[in-house]
């Protein structure tokens, strides 16, 4: 049984995706079935764990931004690959500006799950298209000031994590 780590206390990092960060407008975040079987189920009693893994129910869960003191209620349900997925992420999301390449922590503490963010990525994304009103097609093409693409000079594929501690 996994126990968590009283000197590091997130047991399940995850590095979010574009999916993870509603950049691709979604609004879930997914968990390997692995983590979850292995860092969280064990703290959180059979009985949940039953419902949510093996009866392929829908789970509420109490979701908590550590430093932030906000609660945020999401349904966990797992998907058709064995993995675990958190609907209702997206709010969070918005709320943290969190990108594409952030890590975040979470662990299982007081009958909820916490989370704060681990390493956040300095540079945003290179936007795939223009997102304003002229939708530009890209970098090379883009003939408006709209500063869509403000962020992706040459330094842009360098990456320089900020690692957050206590």
């Amino acid at each position: 049984m996994a126990m968590l780590d009283q000197n590091k206390p997130w047991s399940i990092p995850i590095k979010l995706t574009a999916s993870d960060t509603n950049s691709d407008g979604g609004g879930t975040i997914t968990f390997p079935k692995t983590l979850l079987e292995t860092q969280l189920f064990p703290l959180r009693g059979a009985a949940r764990t039953k419902r949510v893994s093996h009866d392929n129910k829908e789970e509420i869960v109490d979701v908590h931004d550590y430093y932030r003191d906000i609660s945020t209620f999401l349904v966990m349900k797992k998907d058709d690959e064995g993995n675990f997925k958190l609907s209702g992420w997206g709010t969070i999301c918005d709320r943290r500006e969190f990108k594409e390449g952030d890590t975040i922590g979470f662990w299982w503490e007081n009958a909820r799950l916490n989370f704060t963010p681990l390493i956040m990525s300095l540079v945003q994304p290179t936007p795939s298209k223009c997102k304003c009103k002229c939708q530009c097609k890209s970098k090379s093409k883009c003939k408006c000031k709209c500063k869509c693409y403000a962020n992706t000079d040459a330094n842009a594929n360098v990456s320089s994590p900020i690692v957050l501690s206590d």
